[in-house]
């Protein structure tokens, strides 16, 4: 059955899997839509599914800097704050500019690093959780994404 994670024979295979399955879902909920229907928003939520797409590449991408220089903290960025708050708030839009099929390019991209990543990584090593992240409320919810109830 699709639906069904596939027979797994250690930890790394189940990871790899699970991650590989969770990253087919975005594929899936933007099949067929057009770069119009990727920007809107119909629901309560101000986030489209083009602009979920850009924000799970991104944090796919922080994370993963993370589990690569684990167990030591990733290279700092140098970049104004300014810079790095834009970047971080751009992940919630896909702009007049972007396409649909951009943002799944960038995701596959993304998705094939994370994958070989894991393939590679000490899965016994600590990564450092960061401490002001963008999107850290303060209230003690580090980790999750500002505005939603993701971690």
């Amino acid at each position: 059955m699709p639906a069904l994670a596939p027979p797994v024979t250690d930890e790394r295979h189940a990871l790899r899997e699970f991650v590989a399955y969770h990253q087919s879902a975005y594929f899936a909920v933007a099949y067929g839509l057009t770069d119009e229907q990727a920007r809107a928003t119909p629901t309560a939520s101000a986030l489209s599914i083009g602009a979920l797409i850009k924000h799970a590449t991104g944090l796919q991408h922080s994370w993963m800097s993370r589990v690569a220089a684990a167990p030591a903290a990733p290279v700092a960025d140098s970049r104004p704050g300014e810079e790095r708050a834009r970047e971080y708030q751009d992940q919630y839009v896909l702009r007049q500019d972007e396409t649909l099929a951009g943002a799944l390019e960038a995701f596959a991209a993304q998705n094939a690093e994370t994958l070989h990543l894991l393939e590679s990584t000490d899965l016994d090593a600590a990564v450092p959780v960061p401490r002001d992240a963008p999107g850290d409320s303060g209230r003690g919810d580090r980790g999750r994404c500002a505005g939603c109830s993701t971690t």
